[in-house]
């Protein structure tokens, strides 16, 4: 960090802790830590970012009490240490890639990038027949949430169509970016008219136990290499 300004991260995102839990560290000099303050300001004002940051208001603080057994967890894939983490970025980038170029051959579109800039996320095109305009990915993703099983919470328009950040992380397994293409799928063929069958929703509900088995059984085979 001898270079950075600031740094920051979200633990609750990649490193499995409850939702809040986040890291962020600044260079310890004052004329930059003189500068920084929390949002909400309190009693503590004035004192130092650190003291500012510890009570605020009704905070709930165990997400961040979690942390601890969130960052072993981590470390328990891959063998532990340095080598979880190339483990874990290794595989979630492969599936993601891998994933994103299916998708993107079933739907007739491209991928925002060349694969080797690509860690853990990959920006995907999305059909045409789904808009282009900020209202289009509103209404997409509110049709998906009703009425399929699926979530997408970065959905975005440029270059004349909609665009959406697949991502990967360790529980995340194939059959979930299944589901969404064939979900897309079935949007896409009712919106040009056409039918397209549903697949059968028992593949929803089974996927946790086929992660269980499949996707942590591949990670322990990476970490052997």
């Amino acid at each position: 960090f001898h270079l950075s300004v600031f740094c920051s991260f979200q633990i609750h995102t990649w490193m499995f802790a409850p939702t809040a839990a986040s890291y962020f560290w600044s260079r310890n000099d004052s004329e930059i830590r003189g500068h920084l303050h929390h949002p909400i300001i309190g009693n503590a004002f004035g004192g130092g970012f650190n003291d500012e940051c510890m009570m605020v208001g009704e905070r709930d603080y165990s997400s961040f009490l979690a942390v601890p057994a969130a960052v072993e967890l981590f470390k328990s894939f891959g063998g532990g240490g340095a080598k979880a983490a190339e483990v874990i970025c290794r595989r979630n980038h492969d599936l993601v890639v891998m994933e994103a170029l299916e998708l993107a051959e079933m739907w007739g579109t491209e991928i925002g990038t060349s694969s080797d800039m690509c860690t853990s996320m990959v920006m995907l095109g999305l059909p045409a027949c789904f808009g282009s305009t900020w209202e289009c990915a509103n209404d997409l993703q509110k049709e998906l949430k009703a009425n399929h099983p699926v979530v997408i919470n970065a959905c975005y328009p440029a270059e004349g169509r909609l665009w959406v950040r697949l991502s990967a992380a360790v529980y995340n397994y194939r059959e979930e970016y299944e589901l969404f293409g064939q979900a897309i799928m079935l949007l896409k063929s009712e919106k040009e008219g056409g039918e397209l069958e549903r697949r059968d929703s028992s593949k929803w509900k089974n996927f946790v136990s086929a992660w269980k088995k499949e996707s942590r059984r591949d990670i322990k085979k990476e970490s052997k290499k």
